[in-house]
């Protein structure tokens, strides 16, 4: 027994040494490598004795600089236009079909885009009163960029359904809310003095006239509109007319019930608001008298 023990060890041990012997020669066999790149893969070259070694010189490679292992990463070069004029440049020479991201110069980390009239778009940065945001109207006919909010904190929008009018809103150097009314067609904005945000505000598309959910008090240490927006606050509001057009401001409800209102993305229905009460998350009904 002992002797056929000793037998088997023996051949065990024969067929591991012969395998390390194998492994360790094609370790140890010349390969020709090509740098990973764009449109290359690693090519591993095996030399025998009935085809010819490749000459380096005749392996593609990919244009443009290699970073060695020892060199520092080489950034890729940003393809978006460096100026508004070569954006704009970029834009004239594109279809609206093929327009990309790139005549845009700016960079977006977190963005969101909506339809803004028959041919224009809003792209909006997400909301925060502790990071400068960005607000950009899109025209698809002429491929034109428009810049509505340059880097202010907090900045958010609503608009009337036809893009007749838009409200924008965000902080001033104060940290108080600003909130302003712009006509579309001319350009002209205007201050509007009420505390409230964008998402609380229905505007009409054949007059210049917002209706509001206003809160009737905000704690002092409220981060707007990052508290509002995370849920971390509710607001108790009553509900206001302002008629740009007469300048006249009225309240039209003053969101009396026993849980309180929180007016969230109100809409224009015929010749009522609707909305939805944040606090519950029932749908209310009021009457507009026009």
């Amino acid at each position: 027994m002992n002797r056929k023990l000793l037998i088997a060890i023996i051949a065990v041990a024969a067929i591991i040494l012969a395998t390390l012997v194998y492994y360790g020669a094609q370790s140890l066999s010349p390969r020709a490598y090509v740098a990973p790149g764009p449109g290359t893969e690693e090519i591993p070259a095996e030399p025998s004795s009935s085809a010819p070694a490749i000459p380096e010189a005749a392996v593609p490679r990919p244009a443009g600089p290699i970073a060695s292992q020892t060199s520092e990463p080489i950034a890729a070069a940003d393809p978006r236009p460096a100026t508004n004029a070569e954006a704009q440049a970029y834009a004239a020479s594109s279809s609206p079909r093929t327009v990309s991201p790139s005549v845009i110069p700016k960079n977006f980390l977190d963005t969101t885009a909506f339809q803004y009239g028959k041919n224009s778009a809003i792209i909006a940065e997400r909301p925060s009163a502790a990071v400068p945001t960005s607000i950009w109207k899109f025209d698809t006919s002429a491929k034109t960029i428009s810049t509505l909010v340059d880097r202010k904190r907090g900045a958010t929008y609503a608009s009337s359904p036809s893009g007749s009018y838009l409200l924008l809103s965000y902080l001033d150097d104060t940290g108080a809310l600003s909130l302003f009314f712009e006509t579309a067609a001319t350009g002209e904005r205007r201050p509007l003095r009420f505390a409230t945000l964008p998402a609380k505000c229905a505007v009409r598309d054949d007059l210049p006239i917002v209706y509001c959910g206003v809160p009737k008090s905000l704690p002092s240490d409220a981060i707007m509109p990052d508290d509002y927006l995370k849920k971390r606050l509710y607001a108790d509001d009553r509900v206001v007319m302002i008629d740009l057009g007469k300048i006249e401001v009225r309240e039209l409800w003053s969101g009396s019930t026993p849980k309180g209102t929180d007016v969230f993305m109100p809409v224009i229905m015929g010749k009522n608001l609707v909305f939805t009460n944040r606090l519950d998350g029932t749908v209310w009904t009021l009457p507009l008298s026009f």
